[in-house]
């Protein structure tokens, strides 16, 4: 328990000082949510939604096929490009 909750602050404190938390998933905004107070939630971004304007989850590749993999890697590498034009 004694870890759980030094992650879980760790997690926050890190979190806490991000102008932008961009996850890949749902399910991974709804855990970062839980870390985080109300006002910093308009912090946190779907990577699709960011990159592409699409409400979408990133594909998992795991335990899928190389052309699975292959897919998610090449929109993985054209969205970070897009984020780093936003970013500029």
């Amino acid at each position: 328990k004694m870890l759980l909750l030094y992650v879980q602050t760790y997690a926050y404190l890190v979190l806490m000082f991000e102008d932008l938390i961009i996850v890949m998933t749902e399910w991974h905004h709804e855990k970062v949510t839980r870390l985080l107070r109300y006002d910093h939630w308009n912090r946190i971004v779907r990577f699709n939604d960011f990159c592409f304007g699409e409400s979408s989850d990133l594909p998992d590749p795991h335990y899928q096929t190389e052309h699975v993999y292959r897919t998610c890697f090449d929109r993985v590498e054209a969205g970070c490009k897009e984020i780093i034009k936003k970013l500029k």
